[in-house]
């Protein structure tokens, strides 16, 4: 996939806005349809790589390819269900495929007119409207006007994406569409304490939907049922997933090795909401738990105990909502101990009971309808 630079979209006269977190030019990487009988099936995808927390993390994460495209590769390559290749992914290696970078700090829901200044320079939320000048591009230039189906993923902050912005990006589409839906991976993060019962993700999540004003840029369903205090819930899948109305079949392992570090046994970060040294959260640091938490073989009893409580409370809060239930939804929920596999080699390889997560043909058929549960302890293989 070739690298597309929005230059005409972002912040020079007559411009969306549409800027990373220094205030470059977004982009996205883009490689046509290889078959003709595919030329108006798509493949939008939005890349991951966690989020910035507060106003320094921000700046710090906006000297870096995350938050500036001043660096970025000319190509991208990637595995599993955005693989180009037809022996790992004959469902969609033929598509129109889009990886939208991702350089915004909060999952491509900020939406924050002004810029903050931080240390003296200007850090922008724009990620709302990275998408419209994504869409927008794509319409303008590889005749996405004339798409028939679409299937929206993403993974890991990009999966997170997914759930926040399903039904928005279907009110992108064009009249043509008679395809649309969604499949998340590893995007499922829970709003959920610390082992040492600790909100140490929730907090870091609030703070980074406040300042990037992301109330305008997640499921407005989700927004208009909350009060005001709980409104930055909405940052979280488990919330907005349960307002989802475009199908969906979310790809997860309810034992996902990002968040058993990074929530499940991270510390609160020093000095936060103004923090001056560490990025991106202080992961697997509870005081005991480093090698359980990074490899559950090496859990003992009560170690063990816990992450399968971890395991309940994700399926609990997955298969309690409405959005679960309906027709033509489902899940591929495992709990092996991995984060993107359906991106990687275990796209093809994780079957429960005889069956991947790798989706049978017709493309787009997303009518399993049931949650694939893993067996029984002591831990949930």
């Amino acid at each position: 996939m070739k690298l597309n630079m929005m230059t005409d979209k972002g912040n020079a006269p007559g411009g969306m806005g549409a800027v990373c977190l220094d205030g470059t030019d977004a982009g996205f990487y883009f490689s046509k349809a290889t078959d003709d009988s595919k030329k108006t099936s798509w493949q939008l995808y939005f890349q991951g790589g966690g989020w910035c927390y507060d106003a320094e993390d921000c700046h710090q994460r906006s000297k870096t390819t995350l938050g500036s495209s001043k660096s970025w590769a000319k190509t991208s390559s990637m595995g599993g269900i955005m693989s180009g290749d037809c022996t790992v992914n004959p469902d969609y290696c033929n598509f129109n495929r889009v990886h939208m970078a991702y350089c915004d700090g909060n999952s491509f829901a900020g939406d924050a007119t002004d810029p903050i200044s931080v240390n003296g320079e200007q850090i922008y939320f724009r990620g709302r409207r990275i998408i419209d000048a994504v869409i927008q591009t794509l319409t303008e230039k590889y005749d996405f006007g004339s798409a028939t189906e679409v299937l929206l993923t993403g993974c890991s902050a990009g999966g997170l994406a997914t759930y926040l912005h399903t039904d928005y990006v279907q009110t992108l589409m064009p009249s043509s569409v008679t395809k649309y839906a969604a499949s998340a991976i590893s995007g499922f993060f829970l709003l959920h304490p610390t082992v040492a019962k600790l909100p140490v993700y929730p907090e870091q999540m609030e703070n980074i939907f406040n300042i990037s004003n992301a109330t305008g840029g997640v499921n407005a369903d989700c927004i208009a049922a909350q009060a005001p205090a709980d409104k930055w819930k909405c940052n979280f899948a488990e919330f907005s997933y349960a307002y989802t109305k475009a199908p969906t079949f979310p790809l997860n392992s309810a034992l996902d090795s990002w968040q058993t570090v990074c929530i499940y046994t991270a510390e609160p970060v020093p000095d936060f909401p103004a923090q001056t040294g560490i990025e991106n959260g202080d992961c697997v640091n509870t005081h005991g738990w480093n090698a359980c938490a990074k490899d559950p073989e090496n859990c003992n009893s009560t170690e063990m105990s816990a992450m399968n409580t971890y395991i309940d409370d994700f399926e609990t809060k997955m298969n309690s909502t409405t959005t679960f239930s309906k027709a033509g939804n489902g899940a591929f929920i495992h709990s092996c101990h991995t984060h993107c596999e359906a991106q990687s080699g275990s796209w093809n390889s994780f079957k429960i009971n005889g069956v991947s997560c790798a989706p049978p043909p017709p493309p787009l058929r997303l009518n399993c309808g049931l949650i694939m549960n893993p067996p029984a302890d002591p831990l949930r293989p």
